[in-house]
C-alpha cells in the first residue's frame, strides 16, 4: 500500500515530462519546417497562394472587377459601349495601362479565363511584394513568411475596399510593385525603387502614392 502511494506522484511526473517532451519535439519540427519553407522563395510563394486560395477564394467578375472588365471590353470594342455612362463620362482608365493589358488577356483566353489568369498573375506579384518586403524589414525569413501567411489567410477589409482582394483589380499589382519599391528603399537602392514605383503608377496612381 505504502509503495503504491509513493509511486503515484512519480508516475504523474513522468507523464508530464513525456507530454512536455512531445510538445517540444512538435515545436522543433514546426520550426524546422518553417525554416525549410521560408528558405525557398518560390515554394514560400506557392504555399502563400495555396493559403490564399483556401481562405480567400477567387470570386469571379464581381464588385469593381465588373467595371474594369467593362473598360477592357470597351478598349477591344470602342464603339460597342460608347453610350454607357461609366465609359461616356470617362474614368481613371485614361491614366493607367491596366485596360490594354487586361484586353490582351481577354483576346488570348476569353473574358472569364483571361480574367482568372491575370488575377493569378496579380496575386503572385502581390504576395511577392509582401514576402520580399517582410524579408527585408524583419531580416528573418521565418518571421517574414509567417507574417505573409497571416496576410494570405485574411482579406484585410478596410472601410472602403478589401486589400487582399478576391477579384481582379489593378490595385493588387500596384500594391505588389509598391512594396517592391519600399523594399528597395530599405536596401538603400535608387534605380529599382523608382522603376517599381513607376510600374505601380502605371497600374494604379492612387495606390502608388503610399509608396511614393
Amino acid at each position: 500500500m505504502a509503495n503504491n502511494c509513493i509511486q503515484t506522484p512519480r508516475r504523474k511526473s513522468d507523464s508530464q515530462a513525456g507530454a512536455a517532451l512531445f510538445i517540444d519535439k512538435c515545436f522543433l519540427k514546426l520550426e524546422i519546417g518553417l525554416k525549410e519553407i521560408s528558405g525557398n522563395l518560390w515554394f514560400s510563394l506557392l504555399i502563400l497562394l495555396l493559403f490564399d486560395a483556401l481562405s480567400n477564394p477567387y470570386a469571379g467578375i464581381v464588385h469593381d472587377a465588373r467595371l474594369y472588365a467593362l473598360q477592357a471590353l470597351s478598349y477591344i470594342h470602342p464603339g460597342r459601349y460608347a453610350q454607357d455612362m461609366f465609359i461616356q463620362f470617362n474614368s481613371q482608365d485614361s491614366f493607367t495601362v491596366f485596360s490594354p493589358v487586361y484586353a490582351l488577356f481577354i483576346k488570348m483566353a476569353g473574358l472569364t479565363t483571361g480574367t482568372h489568369i491575370l488575377y493569378m498573375i496579380s496575386k503572385l506579384l502581390f504576395f511577392t511584394g509582401i514576402l520580399l518586403f517582410f524579408r527585408e524589414l524583419c531580416r528573418n525569413r521565418t518571421i517574414a513568411f509567417t507574417s505573409a501567411a497571416i496576410v494570405s489567410l485574411h482579406d484585410l477589409q478596410s472601410v472602403f475596399f478589401y486589400i487582399n482582394e478576391s477579384f481582379l483589380t489593378p490595385r493588387l499589382a500596384a500594391m505588389g510593385f509598391s512594396l517592391l519599391a519600399l523594399r528597395g528603399v530599405i536596401r538603400s537602392q535608387t534605380v529599382l525603387p523608382l522603376f517599381f514605383l513607376f510600374c505601380a503608377t502605371l497600374f494604379h496612381p492612387i495606390m502608388a502614392l503610399g509608396a511614393g
